[in-house]
C-alpha cells in the first residue's frame, strides 16, 4: 500500500509541475491566440484599407471624413460588396472574438471596453451597408465611420496589450509559477514516512510492544521514538499540503480574483471561463485542474495512511498481541 501510494504521489507531482510552470505561457497563448488578440492590429488595419478602398470609389479620401461633403454628382453610386465582404471576414477571423472578450463582464476592463465600443460601432455600420450598388451619399458616411473606428482600434492596441499582460503577469500567476519550482522538493516527503515505517518495523521486530509496557526494551524504545518523530514530521508537512488543497478545492468561494471587473470569487470566475470559453479553458486550466485534483487525492491518501499507522500502533501498544504469543511459546517450552 505504501509503495503504491508513493508511486501515485510521484506521478501526481510530475503531472502538476508542467501546467504550473507553463501557466504564464499558456495564459499568453490563451489570450493572444485563442482569444485572437494577436490579430487585432492586422485585421483592424485591413478594415481601414477596405473602408478606404470603398471611399475611393466615391471619390472620397479618409481625411475628408471630418468634414464630409455631398458627392458629385449627388446621385453617384458605388458597388462595395467586395469591401464589405472583406471587412466581415476580418470580424470572423478575430474581431468578433476580441469584441466579445473586451465586452466580457469580468475580462472587459475599461481600456478593453473602449476597444469593444469601437468594434461595435464598426459592426453596426457594416450591418447597415447594402450588398448591392448604393448611393455614395449614404455609403460615405458609413465607411467614414468604419474607417474612424478602425483607426481608433489600431491606436488602442498597445493599451489593450498592456492590460492583457497585467493579467498574465499578476501576482497570483507569479505565485503559482514560483511554487512549481518547489514541487521537486516534495519528492523527498514520502521517504520520511518510509523511514518512520522502518523504525516501526524495528519496534515490532525487537519487542512487539512499546517501551512503557512489559517486555519493552530500550532499543525498541529508541526505534519507537524515531518512528514517532519521523511520523510527526511527515504528518505535519502533509497536513499543511492537505489544508492548502482543501482550501483551494472547497474554499474557492472565499477567494477574490484580482485584476478583473466585479471582484468575482475564484469559483465563479473559473466556472464563467469554463462555460463561456471552453477552448481557453482547455488551453490554460484543464490540465492544471486535473493535476491539482490528483495531487490532492494523493496527499489525502497519505493522511489516511498516517491515521491508520497511529491506530495500529496504539492497538499494538495496548493489546500487545505479538508479546502475548511470544510468552505463550516460552510457557509451552
Amino acid at each position: 500500500m505504501l509503495v503504491l501510494g508513493i508511486f501515485l504521489y510521484h506521478q501526481a507531482i510530475l503531472q502538476l509541475q508542467p501546467p504550473l510552470a507553463d501557466l504564464p505561457d499558456n495564459l499568453k497563448a490563451g489570450f493572444y491566440i485563442v482569444f485572437k488578440f494577436d490579430y487585432l492590429r492586422h485585421d483592424s488595419l485591413s478594415v481601414q484599407i477596405e473602408a478606404q478602398k470603398a471611399l475611393d470609389k466615391c471619390g472620397v479620401v479618409p481625411a475628408q471624413c471630418a468634414n464630409l461633403q455631398n458627392p458629385v454628382p449627388m446621385n453617384r453610386k458605388s458597388q462595395t460588396s467586395s469591401e464589405k465582404a472583406a471587412i466581415v471576414a476580418n470580424f470572423a477571423n478575430s474581431l468578433n472574438m476580441v469584441m466579445k472578450i473586451c465586452s466580457d463582464k469580468y475580462l472587459g476592463l475599461e481600456p478593453l471596453n473602449k476597444t469593444a465600443n469601437e468594434l461595435k460601432k464598426m459592426m453596426k455600420d457594416v450591418d447597415a451597408l447594402s450588398v448591392n450598388e448604393a448611393p455614395c451619399i449614404g455609403t460615405n458616411q458609413l465607411y467614414c465611420g468604419i474607417h474612424t473606428s478602425a483607426v481608433n482600434v489600431v491606436d488602442s492596441v498597445n493599451t489593450v496589450t498592456m492590460e492583457i499582460d497585467k493579467l498574465i503577469d499578476s501576482d497570483m500567476v507569479k505565485a503559482w509559477k514560483d511554487n512549481s519550482s518547489m514541487l521537486g522538493l516534495l519528492h523527498i516527503l514520502p521517504y520520511i514516512l518510509v523511514l518512520s515505517a522502518l523504525c516501526f518495523f524495528g519496534v515490532w521486530w525487537r519487542d512487539g510492544t512499546c517501551m512503557c509496557c512489559q517486555g519493552g526494551s530500550k532499543l525498541g524504545g529508541c526505534f519507537g521514538l524515531w518512528h514517532a518523530f519521523l511520523w510527526l514530521v511527515f504528518f505535519v508537512i502533509n497536513s499543511i499540503i492537505v489544508g492548502i488543497g482543501a482550501g483551494m478545492k472547497y474554499g474557492a468561494g472565499q477567494v477574490e480574483v484580482p485584476g478583473v471587473n466585479g471582484k468575482p470569487t475564484l469559483d465563479v470566475f473559473m466556472e464563467h471561463i469554463q462555460t463561456q470559453y471552453p477552448e481557453f479553458w482547455a488551453k490554460v486550466f484543464a490540465d492544471l485542474e486535473e493535476a491539482l485534483n490528483n495531487m490532492f487525492q494523493a496527499v489525502l491518501c497519505f493522511e489516511v495512511f498516517c491515521l491508520v499507522i497511529v491506530a495500529y500502533g496504539c492497538c499494538m501498544c495496548c493489546c500487545c498481541p505479538y508479546r502475548e504469543k511470544d510468552e505463550a511459546k516460552v510457557v509451552a517450552m
